[in-house]
């Protein structure tokens, strides 16, 4: 199955925000236990660093999305929240998304890319280490079960 990777906006991925709210795929710090992506996410639309990307399959169903936030630090971006629909796990879609977005920073002169995932997320963290990022920092019990967040980076 091929996929592509879409530059896309808020209000055309709604349903995903939707359904990763719903499935609870993201696990709350606890700084922030009320945690809602399609919120989170919604905040970002007006900054001018943020970018949004969208997987879609052959047929053009959307099956995920990436996001990017860009940081204080010149030539430096954050991958922000990623999710892929149930249906298409295990289809390395979370990988393309995050080579893509690779792709996307080398060729737009970005430095630096930075992302965070609680703890015992092994398949994002997998895919990271994986990809080259190199882990930088735990924050211990930071997430409201307890677990801890990393914090990964690469460097161009």
């Amino acid at each position: 199955m091929m996929f592509k990777l879409l530059l896309a906006n808020n209000e055309s991925s709604k349903l995903l925000f939707d359904e990763a709210d719903t499935e609870k795929a993201f696990l709350p710090r606890v700084s922030d236990p009320d945690f809602s992506v399609s919120a989170f996410l919604n905040k970002m639309k007006d900054f001018q660093g943020y970018k949004l990307f969208v997987s879609q399959a052959e047929l053009g169903e959307n099956c995920g999305f990436i996001s990017l936030l860009q940081n204080k630090e010149k030539n430096s971006y954050s991958i922000g929240p990623m999710y892929v629909k149930k249906e298409y796990r295990g289809k390395s879609i979370g990988k393309f998304q995050v080579e893509k977005i690779i792709d996307w920073a080398r060729s737009n002169g970005i430095e630096k890319l930075h992302t965070e995932t609680w703890g015992q997320n092994k398949g994002s963290r997998k895919i990271f280490e994986d990809l080259g990022f190199q882990l930088t920092k735990e924050k211990q019990n930071d997430r409201v079960n307890g677990d801890s967040t990393v914090v990964y980076q690469i460097n161009f």
